[in-house]
């Protein structure tokens, strides 16, 4: 079963949950004043897209009144469904007023988890409209600094790293950087990690300056940590390039600072190998 189809499944589940005759009955004010958030959240299926809305109007603002972690973790990943497909912009920006709320209070790293996979796929510039990318950038920068779990992170890199550098809107690119920032250093897969830092070298190249000069900043920070030093060798002449010819002053000096991270761990590298001599090669 794939990641969409299972949170279809929990949102439907969700919707024929116990009582959930009894809240369909009932109008939204009604479940507002009673503050019935499950209610809410289970009208959030409706057929009628009217009533869909008002219902994610109001639970945007009762949700508010929960603050127990254990609490709103039940209503993650129904609530990233409904932000991500529902048809209605009303539904979608209302529904995900009351998912940030919660992703900003559920400190359940597993259900954290569940919500990276289908926020990460709406990055995709060709598919996905500009709000829901910019809202699932924003929330990616928030909950990837705290997923440990590194196959996640591998698997978010190539979307997140895309997002950075290609997207068309300024704000997807810089929270997709802040999310992808916070992977770089956590993930220790050479293949992924190579690939990353060999498409941030490329685009220091690129005609847009902001690109180019967040593609040094991140650049500068993850070459401090150490990569291994055929990746380091792959982007040398490409940073170096950079922080000598680069026309913009930020470019320069912080593809500067990577460069001379990278020269410094080639030099110990050569210096090393003379050392152990051909074996230690």
């Amino acid at each position: 079963m794939n990641r969409s189809t299972t949170l279809t499944v929990i949102a439907a589940a969700l919707c024929l949950a116990p009582g959930v005759g009894t809240s369909l009955g009932q109008d939204v004010p009604k479940l507002k004043q009673a503050k019935d958030v499950p209610g809410l959240v289970r009208l959030l299926r409706h057929q009628d897209g009217r009533v869909r809305s008002s219902s994610a109007v109001a639970l945007s603002g009762t949700i508010r009144e929960i603050d127990d972690s254990k609490t709103l973790a039940h209503f993650v990943l129904p609530l990233v469904d409904v932000t991500l497909r529902d048809p209605y912009s009303t539904v979608r920006e209302y529904a995900g007023r009351a998912l940030q709320h919660c992703l900003q209070n559920v400190d359940d790293v597993s259900i954290l988890r569940g919500a990276v996979p289908p926020m990460v796929d709406a990055l995709n510039a060709a598919e996905v409209e500009e709000t829901r990318r910019r809202y699932c950038a924003v929330q990616l920068s928030r909950v990837i600094p705290q997923i440990d779990y590194e196959p996640l992170l591998v698997q978010s890199m190539p979307p997140l790293l895309s997002a950075t550098i290609e997207d068309p809107n300024a704000d997807v690119r810089e929270f997709a950087g802040r999310a992808l920032k916070s992977a770089l250093p956590r993930v220790r897969d050479e293949e992924t990690l190579r690939a990353g830092m060999v498409a941030l070298a490329q685009t220091l190249t690129h005609e847009d300056v902001k690109r180019r000069r967040y593609a040094a900043v991140l650049l500068s920070w993850v070459v401090s940590k150490d990569p291994e030093l055929e990746t380091l060798r792959a982007i040398s002449s490409r940073v170096t390039e950079a922080s000598e010819r680069d026309r913009d002053e930020e470019v320069r000096e912080y593809a500067g600072r990577a460069d001379r991270d990278i020269q410094r761990r080639l030099q110990l590298a050569a210096a090393a190998a003379k050392l152990t001599g051909p074996k230690g090669q």
